[in-house]
């Protein structure tokens, strides 16, 4: 059998940034032990309250049905391509911070 590949600091953040903080769900995306990944964050250090979300820093949408297929449908296939877990609201984020100061700005434009 061979041996586990070992995992990168910057793969470690980017679990935990993907899941928030959630050393679960950063483990199942690395595919490594809860408590291997709780000895790496520990040995480099990792604050791990910089991935968890601040209080009052999560904003409940309704979204209309179609919409929220559209973002369950994207998060499969982000998923699917990357390899990992994808949430519609990360979907949605990611959506927000490429997206949005674009069409803030055309908005703004228009008469």
């Amino acid at each position: 059998m061979p041996a586990p590949q070992r995992v990168s600091i910057e793969r470690i953040r980017e679990a935990l940034k993907a899941s928030d903080g959630n050393i679960t769900a950063a483990a199942k995306v690395l595919d490594m032990a809860r408590n291997n990944l709780y000895e790496r964050i520990e040995r480099a250090a990792i604050d791990l309250e910089v991935f968890r979300p601040q209080p009052g820093s999560h904003v409940s949408l309704r979204v209309k049905a179609e919409s929220s297929e559209k973002l369950r449908q994207a998060s499969f296939d982000l998923a699917f391509l990357r390899r990992h877990e994808v949430t519609p609201a990360q979907v949605l984020e990611e959506f927000l911070e490429d997206a949005f100061d674009p069409w803030l700005a055309s908005k703004k434009a228009k008469p």
